[in-house]
């Protein structure tokens, strides 16, 4: 019974890993869909994309500041 046991948690685990992947794979493609027939929406990501640059080069020198000084 011992091995049954691990046998079971690790198809456990495994299962439970496998349908939250397919989850997030089902909420990734609705939103691609969404965004794919609202042009306003790709629009708003493109610029939010293109400032995720700029906010990631701030918080590397603000982190930088605050170990330096």
């Amino acid at each position: 019974p011992d091995e049954l046991t691990n046998a079971l948690e690790i198809s456990n685990i495994v299962f439970t890993s496998l349908f939250a992947l397919e989850m997030l794979l089902k909420v990734l493609m609705r939103v691609l869909k969404l965004v794919r027939f609202m042009p306003a929406l790709q629009r708003q990501l493109v610029v939010l994309m293109k400032t995720m640059d700029n906010v990631a080069t701030f918080c590397m020198l603000l982190m930088l500041f605050i170990f330096i000084f």
